[in-house]
């Protein structure tokens, strides 16, 4: 991904889950870089916090083309389960904190 089509996802993602919920940072994304699980890529983690997030950034990636990775533990992330097989956004399931995520 280019970085100006970075820069429109990263906007698009803040749109849906707030500024402060879409992490770019090379130590936030440090933990989800395939290492030898995986040769993908963590472009940006989102942390969404309710299911009318989750649905919308589910919407955002079937219309655009973007991948997703879904994770809900915290690290260590030793196995590579978390790791992208491709260029991919990480979404941390983390704020979600027992809630559930039903289809509608």
């Amino acid at each position: 991904m280019n970085a100006q089509d970075l820069k429109r996802a990263k906007e698009a993602l803040a749109g849906i889950v707030g500024a402060e919920s879409v992490l770019d940072g090379h130590t936030d994304l440090a933990e989800f870089q395939p290492g030898r699980a995986g040769t993908g890529k963590a472009l940006l983690s989102v942390q969404p916090s309710d299911a009318k997030q989750v649905r919308s950034l589910i919407r955002l990636a079937n219309e655009s083309g973007l991948s997703l990775v879904f994770t809900s533990s915290g690290p260590p992330r030793f196995r590579g389960d978390s790791a992208p097989s491709s260029e991919a956004v990480i979404v941390d399931m983390s704020r979600m904190d027992g809630r559930s995520c039903r289809p509608t």
